[in-house]
């Protein structure tokens, strides 16, 4: 509230009370899920895959060599990803605030639109608005719905390859089942990570 209050006059004249508690809402959601993730979930799973790494380079520094590629390049792929739908995410939050504003402002303001028979304005007004963010939230759903699609078809492909690998060495050789025990036990953990990565960037 303090560094609203010191902004300059013209500053609040050009933004709404609406405008403030859009943006202040949606930063306390975005603040209130990263929190409690890093604890409950990004730290516990990314120690373990740590762990596994360690091991897995002690037992086959091949196959650690192929993983850590293989993760290497999902993070430069999600990059691209998240580069990308900044203007899909831009466009949907202007528009989600532009709604939110007027929305507010028309709640708070009720008295004066019922006293001055307003409501037929006020409805066209919040239609107009409303439509233009569910089109820029369509348009960002179909966006994320492809770029998840590709991070779980990536992902489960990045492990699969091992694990056949493995097996097939295991039922010629008997030997490196502990390997895709490993493989198997790991893949929903990092499978997790990604997920939860893309999330975060989502919700960024």
């Amino acid at each position: 509230y303090e560094k609203i209050y010191q902004q300059t006059y013209t500053w609040h004249t050009n933004n709404s009370v609406g405008y403030f508690l859009s943006i202040i809402n949606d930063v306390s959601r975005i603040m209130r899920t990263w929190l409690w993730a890093m604890n409950f979930s990004y730290i516990p799973s990314l120690v373990f895959s740590i762990v596994f790494f360690i091991y897995t380079y002690i037992k086959s520094p091949y196959l650690f060599l192929y993983l850590f590629v293989g993760m290497a390049v999902f993070v430069i792929l999600t990059r691209v990803f998240y580069t990308k739908r900044i203007y899909y995410t831009n466009e949907t939050v202007q528009s989600d605030n532009n709604f939110n504003k007027i929305y507010t402002d028309f709640t708070y303001n009720v008295r004066s639109v019922k006293k001055m028979n307003l409501i037929h304005f006020v409805m066209n007004t919040l239609h107009k608005f409303s439509a233009v963010s569910f089109s820029s939230n369509r348009r960002l759903m179909r966006y994320n719905a492809k770029q998840w699609g590709f991070t779980e078809l990536f992902l489960s492909g990045l492990f699969l390859i091992p694990t056949g690998f493995f097996i097939y060495q295991y039922l010629m050789t008997g030997q490196n089942i502990d390997l895709v025990i490993m493989i198997i036990a790991i893949q929903g953990n990092i499978q997790n990570i990604g997920r939860e990565f893309m999330h975060l960037m989502t919700e960024l």
